[in-house]
C-alpha cells in the first residue's frame, strides 16, 4: 500500500513555475509550483516546496507541501507532516500522519481510472464559465 518514493521519475524542482494542465505517464516528484489540473497514470510525489493550485488525479499521491484543491487516487494518498491540503481526499487507502493539516471532505473507497476521467470532465465543466469570464 505505502510504496517508498522512487528517485526514477520525472521531477520539476523549484525554480519552475506552471500556469496550465500537467498530463503524464509516469511517476512525478514535484518542488514546483502549479496551477493547474495534474493528471497522472502513476505516482505523484509533493515535496515540501510544492504549491499546487488546481485538481489533482493520480495513482498514488504523497504529499509533504501545500495542495488548494481536491485529491483523487485510485490507490493511495498520504499526507506526510507538514503538508497542507484544502480539499477533498477521495481514494481507497489514506493515511494522514501527525502534524499534516487537513481541510475538507476525506472519501474512502474504490476509484477507478473511469471515475478520475468523469470527475476531471464535471469539473472542467464546472470551470469553464469562469475561464470565460476571465477571457472576456
Amino acid at each position: 500500500m505505502w510504496r517508498e518514493e522512487r528517485d526514477d521519475g520525472a521531477k520539476l524542482s523549484r525554480e519552475i513555475r506552471i500556469k496550465g494542465d500537467l498530463r503524464g505517464a509516469e511517476d512525478l516528484v514535484l518542488e514546483a509550483r502549479i496551477e493547474g489540473r495534474i493528471e497522472l497514470e502513476g505516482a505523484l510525489t509533493l515535496k515540501p516546496a510544492s504549491i499546487v493550485k488546481g485538481e489533482v488525479f493520480a495513482d498514488r499521491v504523497k504529499v509533504a507541501g501545500t495542495v488548494v484543491g481536491n485529491i483523487s487516487a485510485t490507490e493511495s494518498i498520504e499526507l506526510e507532516k507538514g503538508a497542507r491540503v484544502l480539499g477533498d481526499l477521495r481514494a481507497p487507502n489514506v493515511r494522514i500522519v501527525e502534524g499534516a493539516r487537513f481541510s475538507g471532505e476525506l472519501v474512502v473507497g474504490p476509484v477507478s481510472r473511469a471515475d478520475v476521467v468523469e470527475l476531471s470532465s464535471r469539473l472542467a465543466e464546472k470551470d469553464e464559465p469562469r475561464r470565460a469570464r476571465r477571457r472576456a
